[in-house]
């Protein structure tokens, strides 16, 4: 019996196990999409991810979405409305209503989302089989280089339409010589490392990229055969270099940044870069030839503008023959700016320019190339100029507005200006003058030199209420300057005050000097017509050298006192006066063929004496004695030689009684040739007269 139950029961659960496996019935009220793919016409398919009530697809952006049918999977006996077999453009979301067999609905939206096929490698496509190959891994974006055609040889690739779906290509893009097809099948490129276009590949003409954005990297180009270059897009790149006989257009309308530009373009017709803003390194655009060989070309470009730009290292603009404006009007600081042989220029626009860190040039290597067109040159906001500020290249120029100029390091004062606005300025470092303008010296309060030559203003200058910090160089070419005002005292570097008068022998009179009382170096040059050298009547020293180079005849120096040395180059000059001067610390030259009369009545020290002619057919013929040295207590050397009269040395009692002239100085090195060559013993035993 317990058997027979234990078998019933296991029946039974058998029974019941069977029962519980069976399929639930069909209800009706499902109304799920279950599967979901879109299709291209070669069997490619791309799967959907469902998620609640959306289904996302992702596919390359390569795929045309109108070329894709759709694959689904529902419920049981359910539908869906509209049947998205039907739809023919998936590039927006679509909303589909799937319906059960009982009529519940759910409502289902389709995204689809592009995604870009990238290759981690870089890619040479040396022959068109490799072009082929390419291709067909639809590849859109390449993280490595992109090299078209082979570096030397024979042609390699003729076309490269298959790579039309590539996006980016993250190193470097080289086009090499080979290559013998262009680049428009690369229309959808939006970014690049570099662009590099390697030698003159034949039939690459043009290079137009319409949708490139971003050129991370540099630009560079050494072909003659392209002519134009075409970025409208392109919003920033980091160096752009090209030289080419050949390029006459280059356009990037929308390009706002990049770190350098550097180009010879000697046949440019046109620059479009007008909302470049910063520049950080350097612009550098020249139309002229590097090279002998290459038939002479000549840019006609009319105008350079960059009427955008805020920011700019530094600016070179050269040789270019037509253009006739230039704007960098919202330029607010630079390092430099540098115009050379630009001789049809009439404008150039500097607005907002506040600060040029070293140099402002216009500047001429050929004489045909010198602008006679330019007249007014203007910053009107230009406050410093850290280096030199030289416009010689505007030769006809007849007015420079720069009213907020304070400072400038270098500035040269052209003759050809008629009209100076320069209320402002008070300090130069170095103050090149070509004419003297009264306007702009009398704001001046610091200039470290002044050098000036060819100045045609008559009159008196009026330079004593100037600081010099190093030197005052005046080459009088005529007459003209009449009187110079100068400060009291001028110790600065070199302390050098000069008047040449560039051997002009029909100037017969310096000009008048006064208020100079202390000064290192007095220096009177190139002066054979001047018969009288008057030193001013306010110098009382000259604490390094006093040097005259002229014809004079006579020299005086009425208040002077005290000098480091001095030079006299005259060989006319028969007498000297310095009636106050009691010290020369250095030498003290009294060479001359004719010199007699010498008045030194002061004089007690001498760190060098030297006294006669120069060698045996040059000597003194008019000195007898030194009784002129009769106050002389302390000289350091000496040397008297030459003088074919000199026989009483009467003068240099007081110096030998001080022990000044001892046997150690005075030999027969040092004393010697004159009509009476006393030795030591001589002078000790009290023969200063030849017997």
């Amino acid at each position: 019996m317990k058997h027979y139950k234990q078998s019933l029961w296991a029946i039974m659960l058998v029974l019941f196990t069977f029962a519980a496996c069976e399929k639930d019935p069909f209800n009706g009220t499902d109304n799920h999409m279950l599967e979901f793919s879109l299709q291209q016409a070669d069997g490619t398919t791309y799967g959907g991810e469902i998620a609640g009530n959306t289904v996302q697809l992702y596919i390359p952006s390569s795929v045309d979405k109108a070329d894709l049918t759709a694959k689904y999977v529902l419920s049981e006996l359910a539908t869906v409305s509209p049947d998205p077999a039907t739809v023919k453009d998936w590039s927006t979301e679509q909303t589909f209503t799937v319906t059960s067999f009982n009529g519940a609905q759910r409502q289902y939206s389709v995204k689809v989302a592009t995604k870009d096929v990238m290759l981690g490698e870089s890619v040479y496509l040396r022959t068109d089989k490799d072009v082929e190959e390419f291709a067909a891994k639809k590849i859109e974006i390449i993280n490595g280089n992109l090299i078209i055609g082979a570096p030397a040889g024979t042609d390699s690739i003729s076309n490269i339409d298959a790579l039309a779906g590539l996006k980016e290509v993250r190193y470097k893009l080289t086009v090499n010589p080979t290559y013998k097809g262009d680049l428009q099948a690369l229309q959808n490129l939006k970014s690049i490392g570099s662009l590099l276009v390697n030698g003159s590949p034949k039939q690459l003409k043009t290079i137009e990229l319409p949708k490139l954005e971003y050129i991370r990297g540099a630009l560079s180009l050494q072909s003659d055969s392209i002519a134009k270059i075409g970025f409208p897009a392109l919003v920033s790149v980091e160096n752009i270099s090209m030289t080419s006989v050949g390029l006459t257009e280059f356009s990037t309308p929308e390009l706002r940044v990049m770190d350098n530009f550097n180009c010879r373009l000697p046949q440019l017709d046109k620059l479009d870069m007008k909302k470049v803003e910063t520049i950080a390194r350097g612009f550098n655009l020249n139309g002229g030839f590097s090279w002998q060989d290459y038939k002479q070309v000549t840019p006609t470009i009319k105008e350079l503008l960059l009427p955008a730009l805020t920011r700019c290292e530094g600016m070179t603009i050269g040789t270019f023959l037509a253009l006739e404006t230039i704007d960098v009007s919202k330029l607010t600081q630079t390092n430099a700016i540098t115009f050379s042989n630009l001789p049809a220029v009439t404008t150039i626009k500097l607005n907002e320019l506040n600060t040029i860190t070293t140099n402002l040039h216009a500047e001429t290597n050929m004489s045909t190339h010198a602008n006679p067109q330019l007249a007014i040159f203007e910053a009107p906001k230009l406050e410093t100029v850290g280096g030199e500020m030289n416009l010689e290249a505007f030769v006809n120029l007849k007015t420079v507005k720069f009213p907020m100029l304070k400072t400038a390091d270098k500035f040269r004062i052209l003759t050809s200006v008629q009209h100076w606005d320069m209320g402002k300025l008070e300090e130069v470092g170095i103050l090149y003058a070509y004419n003297y303008v009264p306007s702009i010296f009398k704001n001046l309060k610091k200039i470290g030199s002044l050098s000036m030559d060819k100045s045609p203003y008559e009159g008196e200058m009026d330079l004593s209420h100037i600081e010099f910090g190093n030197s005052i160089s005046i080459i009088m070419r005529d007459a003209g300057i009449t009187a110079i005002k100068l400060p009291k005292t001028f110790n600065g570097n070199e302390g050098l005050f000069e008047i040449n008068l560039a051997s002009n022998p029909s100037i017969k009179t310096l000009p008048q000097i006064t208020g100079l009382e202390e000064c290192k170096r007095f220096q009177i040059s190139n002066a054979p017509g001047v018969d009288e050298v008057v030193l001013p009547s306010s110098l009382r020293k000259v604490s390094e050298q006093l040097s005259i180079s002229a014809g004079a005849r006579s020299v005086s120096g009425e208040r002077l006192q005290e000098i480091g040395a001095l030079t006299l180059s005259a060989n006319n000059l028969t007498s000297m006066s310095f009636p106050n001067l009691e010290t020369v610390t250095g030498k003290l030259s009294l060479f001359g063929k004719f010199l007699e009369s010498i008045q030194l009545p002061k004089l007690t020290s001498v760190g060098r004496l030297e006294i006669g002619g120069s060698y045996s057919g040059w000597q003194n013929e008019k000195l007898t004695n030194l009784n002129f040295l009769s106050t002389l207590s302390s000289v350091g050397t000496l040397e008297i030689k030459f003088c074919k009269f000199l026989t009483d040395y009467s003068g240099l009692k007081k110096a030998l009684d001080s022990g000044s002239i001892t046997a150690e100085n005075w030999t027969a090195k040092t004393v010697h040739d004159n009509a009476y060559n006393p030795t030591f013993e001589d002078l000790k035993a009290g023969r200063y007269v030849k017997p």
